[in-house]
């Protein structure tokens, strides 16, 4: 009710609130009334044909590599955890990825570690990046002649009046 007593008191408001309405009100009925089977050039169909036999589809990878910190804000001097996953897609996507064990990963920031049975490896660390400023880190697996990267993150927080992120029950 205030509002339309606003628009009641001052003209200009309401001048700019029905011009805009008009504008809007004209792009959609120019927008419905062009041709749906128009091209470009106004003469071509613009039916979509996915073509059933791409040659540019890349391959999935045979080797995939995930890589998280399990605190992505820590405090400045905390200790945290880089988790590397290293897994081995079937090329036929017939059944699930599998765990590749005993594979070594490493960062451009001298972390390494070595995956377990279930592919995983837990890599700590001291988080010792500048307050308030993200650190990448890129991680790197090697296994079935195959070597794959990733990147990840944290930011940490300088220690005056931070709040970390909060740690799930485990």
């Amino acid at each position: 009710m205030r509002f339309m007593t606003l628009l009641r008191r001052q003209p200009h408001p309401r001048v700019t609130l029905l011009a805009t309405g008009g504008l809007i009100i004209t792009v959609l009925l120019a927008a419905c009334s062009g041709n749906p089977n128009a091209g470009a050039n106004g003469n071509q169909s613009s039916t979509f044909v996915l073509d059933p036999t791409p040659n540019n589809i890349p391959a999935f990878p045979s080797v995939t590599l995930g890589a998280w910190i399990d605190n992505m804000t820590p405090v400045q001097g905390d200790n945290d955890t880089l988790y590397a996953l290293v897994r081995a897609q079937p090329p036929d996507f017939k059944t699930a990825a599998t765990p590749i064990p005993n594979v070594t990963v490493q960062t451009d920031t001298g972390l390494h570690g070595v995956t377990d049975a279930d592919g995983l490896a837990a890599i700590p660390f001291q988080a010792s990046a500048p307050p308030g400023q993200p650190l990448l880190i890129h991680v790197t697996a090697s296994a079935k002649g195959v070597t794959v990267t990733t990147t990840t993150f944290y930011t940490t927080l300088s220690s005056k009046g931070a709040t970390p992120t909060p740690k799930p029950h485990h």
